[in-house]
């Protein structure tokens, strides 16, 4: 089984409702897997969002039971209101229970995160030894001067102030042996996302489907020369480097089930409440019937090979 399948095979029962993001959270736990980061102590992840990527990632299993969507909530006017920054599943229920088939083999000293919710659903998993809000426009971090051995920075590309980000975090790593690891995007990016064909007469209808993203890219997308550059100017060396998510990855990524999203939180809203075992249905068939459909996405082993068309970087980054 390859490494996308097994990640695949995971997330889309938790995220059954966006598929696209299943599979593009696959590609990215695959490439950390297969650039063979080690999470040595002690330890943090920068953006630990809710915890579930890096669980499965440290070898946890999730019970195929668990539903991300049960904490979503819907009304009408929640598409035009949701954004990057006030997401459909920035909420959290007390009463919500991820159950744990199997824990990971190690946790992380530190978890930092720009939202309480996601520190408290990330709580909920346990693989955090300690947990601390961030301001994410001036990153601020507890720990001392050269003090981490490892830094995991998945949502490094969201950060707004990314040189402050940068020499913070080389502020806290170890001279010696201290290890970024994050991933970034290739402005080639931009060439895969539909927003590129925006213009007077369809940016508003674009801007439904792109969310903000595409600007996202446009600030924070490079090329490789200009992402080394960037570390350096803040103090770090680009040890080693692996281009990930294949061009045809992007595209689906891009659009996926996004834009019938709000229709489709609204059904589950109205089964959940009205048919809560019709909805367990559907939800059986929807998860096998994407399999199939996805099948393609993730068997293939070309796709998964590394090539000049893939659209992120992952790094590996040390102390200059």
């Amino acid at each position: 089984m390859s490494r996308v399948k097994h990640f695949f095979d995971q997330l889309l029962p938790i995220l059954w409702l966006r598929p696209e993001s299943a599979l593009w959270y696959s590609y990215m736990l695959a490439a950390v897997e297969d650039f063979s980061v080690l999470f040595e102590s002690p330890s943090m992840e920068f953006g630990c969002m809710d915890g579930i990527n890096t669980f499965l990632l440290l070898g946890g299993k999730i019970d195929e039971r668990y539903d991300l969507f049960g904490e979503a909530k819907w009304h009408p006017t929640a598409h035009r209101e949701a954004s990057l920054k006030n997401d459909y599943y920035d909420l959290y229920d007390s009463r919500t229970v991820v159950p744990i088939a199997e824990f990971p083999h190690l946790k992380l000293d530190f978890g930092v995160d720009w939202k309480d919710v996601h520190l408290e659903k990330a709580s909920r998993l346990n693989i955090y030894r300690s947990l601390a809000k961030i301001d994410l426009s001036f990153p601020k971090l507890d720990q001392d001067d050269n003090f981490l051995r490892t830094i995991w920075a998945p949502n490094l590309y969201w950060t707004p102030h990314l040189p402050s980000a940068l020499r913070e975090m080389r502020r806290v790593l170890r001279r010696d042996d201290g290890r970024l690891y994050t991933i970034l995007p290739n402005i080639s990016q931009l060439n895969y996302m539909i927003y590129k064909n925006s213009n007077e007469k369809n940016r508003e209808w674009l801007k439904l489907i792109d969310r903000g993203r595409f600007n996202n890219v446009v600030t924070n997308g490079d090329t490789l020369e200009g992402w080394i550059s960037k570390f350096s100017s803040n103090g770090l060396f680009v040890v080693r480097h692996k281009r990930f998510i294949p061009e045809v990855i992007a595209r689906v990524y891009d659009i996926g089930f996004r834009p019938m999203f709000p229709v489709l939180l609204n059904m589950y809203d109205s089964l959940s409440r009205g048919a809560p075992s019709e909805l367990q249905i559907l939800r059986r068939e929807w998860i096998a019937r994407v399999q199939y459909l996805f099948s393609p996405l993730i068997g293939l082993n070309e796709l998964e090979t590394e090539n000049d068309n893939c659209a992120w970087y992952i790094f590996e980054v040390s102390r200059a």
